[in-house]
């Protein structure tokens, strides 16, 4: 049995049917409208700093199961640099799985492996697998402690 009831003036009823004043559902729009990430174009790149990586929501595209997926990812702006007589200049950098220097600018995800440390997997692009678009991620707080350390 269904029972509907006509919403009272003061309240508005959600998309699931739950009544909800309507003063707080204003303020809850507000406080969710700050949460939604701002969706940035395919073709601007990250801006930050050289030697260094930050985390984004970015949205692909896949061809093959035709769905858009969101996920976290990295993107690392870390290139090598080298001093006029072939020598790294600053001893912050990847290694490949040989140990050798690797330079890495682009996408990537944070991948984990149970022999050694967590390993960076650059995400190919093609016209299957397109970027649609990426935004900054903000870690929520965990209520109990404030802010996040």
């Amino acid at each position: 049995m269904v029972l509907r009831i006509k919403a009272p003036k003061t309240c508005h009823a959600d998309r699931n049917g739950s009544l909800v004043r309507y003063s707080d559902y204003v303020k809850l729009e507000k406080e969710l409208a700050s949460y939604r990430p701002e969706w940035q174009s395919p073709d601007l790149i990250p801006d930050i700093p050289v030697g260094t990586e930050c985390e984004y929501w970015i949205a692909i595209y896949n061809d093959k199961t035709c769905k858009v997926i969101v996920f976290l990812a990295n993107y690392q702006n870390r290139p090598l640099a080298y001093d006029d007589n072939g020598d790294l200049i600053d001893d912050d950098y990847l290694v490949n799985t040989d140990g050798e220097p690797h330079e890495s600018i682009g996408w990537v995800t944070n991948k984990s492996h149970h022999e050694f440390d967590d390993f960076y997997e650059p995400i190919v692009f093609s016209d299957d697998y397109r970027l649609l678009g990426w935004a900054e991620y903000e870690s929520p707080i965990f209520p109990h402690f404030g802010e996040n350390k």
